[in-house]
């Protein structure tokens, strides 16, 4: 097992690392032009979003709302998508 899967299987380890990672992380990223601080998702064969160009840069991370989206029929629905972070607006 890869030392880092070991660390995240303990949780106190886990919980520490989130707690400063994450702050670290946009702390180093001000100002930056980032979008997106998901996982991303991607399957084989590729998903076929339809996205504009200037998009294409942040694929995998909008595919991973995409997979979620569409898990549920949001047809006539309004929806708050509530997270931290640099956040973005999107409509599928």
């Amino acid at each position: 097992m890869p030392l880092i899967d070991h660390l995240f299987s303990i949780g106190a380890v886990r919980k520490a690392i989130w707690k400063f990672w994450y702050p670290f992380l946009t702390r180093r990223l001000h100002g930056e032009e980032v979008v997106f601080l998901n996982y991303a998702f991607e399957t084989d064969p590729p998903v076929a979003v339809p996205l504009a160009p200037e998009d294409e840069a942040d694929r995998a991370c909008v595919q991973l709302y995409h997979h979620v989206g569409m898990q549920v029929n949001f047809q006539g629905k309004d929806v708050l998508e509530v997270s931290c972070g640099h956040g973005t607006a999107f409509s599928f």
